[in-house]
């Protein structure tokens, strides 16, 4: 699927599921979480941003939890939508060009 595409389902919508087994932090988490999705993973999570950022929720690799997680967050909007900010501020955080520069440039001295 074309990049623009991505980008254009991701406005549209309000979860994201991961279901990769071994990635690192997954260019589509950044990608729905600048767009407000809520994150959700089967496996993956990368430097635990789920427990420590509460930026998601990981299903730690059960299918039925997975169910049970997507089930519940669309029963409850108001969730969805706090772990949507949640993921859009460790986005912004960490990977925001004017946060990023000030690390980079204490690696460099």
């Amino acid at each position: 699927m074309p990049h623009d595409e991505l980008i254009y389902r991701y406005t549209r919508a309000s979860i994201l599921v991961n279901t990769s087994v071994i990635e690192g932090m997954p260019n589509t988490f950044l990608e729905a979480a600048a767009r407000a999705c809520c994150l959700v993973s089967l496996h993956v999570n990368p430097d635990g941003i789920f427990d420590n950022a509460r930026a998601g929720i990981c299903a730690c690799g059960s299918l039925d939890q997975l169910a049970n997680i997507i089930h519940n967050l669309n029963k409850s909007p108001k969730r969805k939508k706090d772990l949507a900010s949640k993921a859009y501020q460790f986005l912004r955080e960490r990977h925001e060009i004017e946060n990023i520069i000030p690390r980079f440039r204490k690696l460099l001295k």
